[in-house]
């Protein structure tokens, strides 16, 4: 991307009070500027570069159309950093410790030490040991300087013993880090980890993890945090929903109980709750899911920050489709969306590339399921025609198969064709044989038989593999974006998905 283009792509993900405060920035100054006349310009909908360039130099003229977007790249950044800087304990704590630095540059220990140990103070009960280490750090690097002045060698021992301590709870902190990375890198390749029979792919991680969580003598949260979290995504890498929901009712009473230590916002509050959403819907138990979505309104209406509202509205929303969905209620499901998708569609712009995906794909879904190919075509055209900001995304594989669907439905055969051998090409890295892929990409490019017997013949060869493949944890990530092997069995079988789907529900409820 030009620097135009992540200049655009960035002030259309601000928020209303994000722009206001760009706005307010440029008054603290007289005279015209022309990065704010650039600024006005993207803001009432000018995103084409040509265009911007076209509009700001008649705005402008003998004005450097680079120079200015350059400095209002700067300046939009800069007042996102002074936003954070004001909610975000971690951006507060750096911002002191810089004022503090050049408190000493100017000569001003006394100061500068007392604001040191105020820090440290507050970054202790927090438990942000990466600003105690910084802290204490700086103030033995001072005190140094000034030959110790009247420290006593044993205030100098205390002080490197609790920079020990830092040091050794932050790295302790940042192995579980890489531990949890691995886990989420094994379970995202491993082709087939769908059983606990399979968990010695993990053994070498799980030893590592317990040792690091017995180090510790005293309870620490980021670490408490951490292993719970690693737990609730190994279980639920090999499938064992309990446990995986077991883990995350953990992880959201630790967090009930020590509020004090949240972020503000409470991102991985949220993300915790999303978990656990997710445990409650691959085990079926939306009846469960009311409390954590109730949790999720309660934080929507707490927040002060547009960002994260919009985020938890999103998952409430997607949840409250994915519990219909799931049980064949589309046309519930479509009313569900046209009664709660207004304040998410108005913000879509200000919504992470993947959030955004998952709500024009499900829009685009409700539209397909419920009849309506060519609305359900226009929602997903938002996504595979700007390619470009959603290729790096996981769901982005899930797209281009239900965009397959779409061209199945129109009998675009020689799109098909093109599409899939793309895919193919592209599922050497990620798939494995005898995956959905591909049986789905073998059953799209096959012809159907025009007689009933023979359908059912041709359902009996599907049967199996699409039994097998319903067990395979891998391909289950990909189902629970859309139920493809529902959509092969409708199509040959000339019955209703919702039909399958709900029969499906039916069979597996029975004692």
């Amino acid at each position: 991307m030009s620097k135009t283009e992540i200049l655009v792509s960035l002030i259309t993900s601000l928020s209303k009070s994000e722009k206001r405060s760009v706005v307010m920035h440029s008054r603290r100054s007289d005279g015209e500027k022309d990065y704010i006349a650039l600024f006005d310009i993207i803001c009432d909908g000018v995103y084409d570069t040509q265009e911007l360039q076209r509009r700001f130099r008649r705005e402008r003229p003998g004005s450097s159309f680079d120079t200015t977007v350059k400095y209002l790249y700067n300046v939009v950044l800069n007042c996102l950093i002074e936003i954070r800087m004001g909610r975000d304990r971690e951006f507060g704590y750096m911002s002191r410790l810089m004022k503090v630095k050049v408190l000493f540059e100017k000569s001003l220990y006394r100061e500068g030490l007392a604001q040191l140990s105020k820090i440290e103070a507050q970054a202790t009960k927090t438990e942000d040991y990466n600003i105690v280490f910084m802290a204490l750090e700086t103030e033995l690097e001072v005190l140094t300087a000034l030959d110790f002045g009247d420290l006593s060698e044993q205030q100098l021992v205390r002080r490197q013993v609790r920079m020990q301590e830092s040091i050794r709870v932050v790295r302790n902190i940042y192995e579980h880090s890489f531990l949890y990375q691995l886990l989420r890198y094994r379970l995202s390749r491993k082709a087939n980890v769908a059983t606990s029979s399979k968990a010695g792919t993990f053994d070498d991680l799980i030893f590592s993890e317990l040792n690091i969580v017995n180090k510790l003598p005293g309870k620490v949260f980021e670490i408490s945090k951490n292993h719970l979290l690693f737990q609730a995504n190994y279980f639920t890498g090999i499938g064992d929903t309990n446990q995986a929901f077991w883990a995350f009712t953990e992880l959201n009473t630790l967090f009930e109980k020590n509020k004090h230590l949240w972020q503000n916002p409470p991102t991985d509050y949220l993300n915790v709750l999303e978990g656990t959403l997710s445990s409650l819907r691959a085990m079926g138990r939306y009846e469960d899911m009311d409390y954590f979505l109730d949790k999720l309104e309660g934080l929507c209406r707490e927040s002060r920050y547009d960002s994260f509202r919009l985020e938890a509205m999103c998952i409430v929303f997607l949840y409250g489709m994915f519990r219909l969905l799931d049980r064949g209620l589309y046309v519930e499901a479509l009313a569900f969306k046209w009664t709660n998708e207004k304040p998410l569609i108005d913000n879509l712009s200000h919504l992470n590339a993947n959030r955004q995906a998952e709500i024009i794909l499900y829009v685009s879904l409700l539209h397909y399921l419920n009849g309506n190919l060519p609305a359900a075509k226009k929602a997903i055209n938002r996504i595979v025609f700007q390619g470009r900001d959603f290729t790096y995304l996981a769901l982005y594989r899930a797209i281009r198969l239900v965009n397959l669907i779409y061209m199945y439905e129109e009998g675009e055969m020689n799109l098909i064709k093109s599409e899939s051998r793309s895919i193919l090409r592209e599922m050497k890295e990620y798939s494995h044989r005898g995956s959905m892929d591909e049986l789905f990409l073998r059953f799209i490019n096959t012809s159907l038989p025009v007689t009933m017997s023979k359908r059912l013949e041709l359902w009996g060869s599907y049967a199996r593999p699409i039994a097998r493949i319903r067990g395979n944890n891998k391909d289950k990530k990909l189902l629970s974006v859309f139920d493809f092997l529902s959509w092969i069995e409708a199509k040959i079988t000339k019955r209703q998905m919702s039909d399958i789907v709900k029969a499906a529900i039916d069979d597996y409820k029975k004692p």
